[in-house]
């Protein structure tokens, strides 16, 4: 069929059979991460790079919820739950939830139940807080650029916190190890602060939930700047690996062309 001239049937033609397109050149300008970017492309350099490229799917109701409470906490550092809940209930048809269906009023609830939280959590915070402060500076050789929830001033130095309102996915382990947090601390000890430690306060459970990451020094934080410099080598390209783990995979846009996964492996090798 093909000497036929039946495009459909040279092979040259079939998709994955022409080979991988590429420069071969790699990135030779500065390389920029948010600490969560950080944290993305050291679990997996190509659903990092799928990401920022903006091939993701676009944000949902949970994401708009914790748009919504992250503004009222920058509102409000040390607000009442009054307070809070007044400044929830003044933006909160922006979620668009229906309250005439069962699925409405249980959203309605949960929102109003992580205000809550949110502020029985910064009543326990009553030193100075920054809110929504911003970080920008070069760590072995990565700019890590981002914007801190909280920045609270406690007896040892400042305390970077993150704000999450779902209800799991942490635990005490998993956040002395938590890339995010830490590429905070590495940030702010660069720009000259005396870091205390970093912090998930988790605001969708029945009560806040808080989860510490130690202060990053010695071993510890040569640790950390290595996986930077390793991210920032991986970063460049021109190839992405795809790093395959329960916890990279669990939330992943791109399993469909994941050459690590079986469905996303082209058709013709």
């Amino acid at each position: 069929m093909a000497r036929e001239h039946v495009l459909s049937a040279q092979p040259q033609r079939w998709l994955g059979a022409g080979g991988t397109p590429t420069s071969a050149q790699d990135y030779r300008g500065q390389i920029v991460l948010s600490p969560s970017q950080f944290e993305r492309a050291l679990a997996c350099p190509l659903r990092w790079f799928l990401t920022t490229i903006g091939a993701d799917a676009p944000s949902n109701a949970a994401a708009s919820l914790g748009t919504l409470v992250h503004a009222v906490a920058e509102e409000y550092p040390h607000g009442t739950p009054e307070e809070m809940t007044a400044a929830l209930e003044a933006r909160i048809e922006e979620l668009g939830y229906n309250l005439d269906t069962w699925a409405g009023r249980v959203a309605d609830r949960h929102a109003r139940d992580i205000v809550n939280n949110l502020a029985a959590y910064v009543v326990g915070v009553p030193g100075d807080v920054t809110v929504e402060q911003t970080v920008s500076v070069e760590v072995e050789g990565v700019t890590i650029r981002g914007r801190m929830d909280r920045l609270e001033q406690v007896d040892e130095g400042v305390r970077v916190t993150d704000l999450k309102t779902g209800k799991g996915g942490y635990t005490k382990a998993s956040v002395t190890e938590n890339p995010q947090l830490a590429a905070y601390q590495m940030a702010l000890l660069a720009s000259g602060e005396k870091v205390a430690g970093a912090r998930i306060a988790l605001l969708g459970g029945s009560k806040p939930q808080i989860f510490d990451q130690p202060a990053l020094e010695g071993e510890e934080l040569e640790r950390w700047r290595e996986w930077v410099r390793e991210v920032a080598l991986s970063a460049r390209g021109p190839y992405f690996e795809a790093r395959p783990s329960a916890e990279a995979c669990r939330y992943c846009s791109f399993d469909r062309l994941c050459p690590a996964r079986e469905r996303g492996r082209k058709v013709v090798e």
